[in-house]
């Protein structure tokens, strides 16, 4: 749900405040949130005492396993360019700025109700 605030709240700085002025505060918020994240973050191996590495290197000599990472990496690349680039091709294609981030929330939205949907019916 932050990225249907995050896309609504970026183009209302930006009329308002300049585009200057919305990316600072955007990375004054983005540093904050990870400040406070890095400062609550709990390492959970010494509380169940796990003797379990947290990660093998030695899966990159796996086939199998560089062509999951291989597929993650491209199916995140794909995500990434739409969630970004959506509200600049609203644009190219006629619609205003408000119309542009309007559809990049609506976009999260979709997300994040379909994430909430998927793990509500997994967990049944």
């Amino acid at each position: 749900m932050g990225g249907l605030t995050y896309s609504l709240a970026s183009n209302q700085m930006i009329q308002t405040l300049g585009l200057g002025w919305a990316f600072r505060i955007l990375a004054v918020v983005s540093c904050v949130m990870n400040v406070l994240s890095t400062i609550v973050i709990r390492d959970r191996n010494k509380a169940v005492g796990a003797v379990q590495n947290g990660f093998d290197f030695r899966l990159f000599k796996r086939m199998e396993f560089l062509l999951l990472l291989g597929w993650g990496v491209f199916s995140m690349l794909g995500y990434v360019v739409l969630l970004f680039s959506l509200p600049n091709y609203a644009r190219s294609i006629g619609l205003t700025a408000k119309q542009g981030s309007v559809i990049g929330a609506l976009l999260n939205l979709g997300q994040g109700t379909s994430t909430l949907l998927i793990f509500s019916l997994l967990s049944h």
